[in-house]
């Protein structure tokens, strides 16, 4: 079994362990060790795909895809009011804290951020044949 170090970026992320004695990126089945920092929801706020696969259907009709989400993390709606319009994101009303809506559904950029990091986790399952015992994650910028 092994630790992970998880870079969760803004535009990308990825997966890491270190295999004997070296630092080495997790590869997807396609040998890419980028995940797109991408979330596409249905119309009615289900979560439809992520990564490669959201960032393939940004721009389609019948979908809200997120890109960018981590700059919303930690800040309260007043302060990200104007950067969600400029992405185009419903900001739900009457909350403390930033909440997308999406459909009859409210999600907040933490929730999406934790759905990469679960991405990233169960490719490092797939590559490690194991669970990771732990978990480093880096948040830059």
């Amino acid at each position: 079994m092994s630790n992970i170090g998880i870079d969760l970026g803004t535009t990308n992320s990825l997966v890491a362990a270190v295999l004997n004695g070296t630092p080495r990126c997790l590869l997807d089945d396609d040998e890419r060790a980028l995940f797109p920092s991408v979330l596409r929801y249905s119309e009615e706020g289900e979560l439809v795909a992520l990564g490669y696969d959201a960032l393939d259907a940004t721009g389609q009709a019948g979908g809200h895809s997120f890109r960018s989400i981590k700059r919303f993390m930690g800040r309260s709606p007043a302060e990200v009011q104007q950067e969600a319009a400029d992405f185009q994101l419903e900001l739900a009303e009457d909350q403390r804290v930033t909440r997308f809506k999406i459909g009859q559904k409210e999600i907040t950029p933490i929730e999406m951020s934790a759905r990469i990091l679960q991405a990233l986790t169960m490719q490092a399952e797939e590559c490690l044949f194991a669970q990771p015992t732990g978990a480093v994650i880096t948040v830059p910028a």
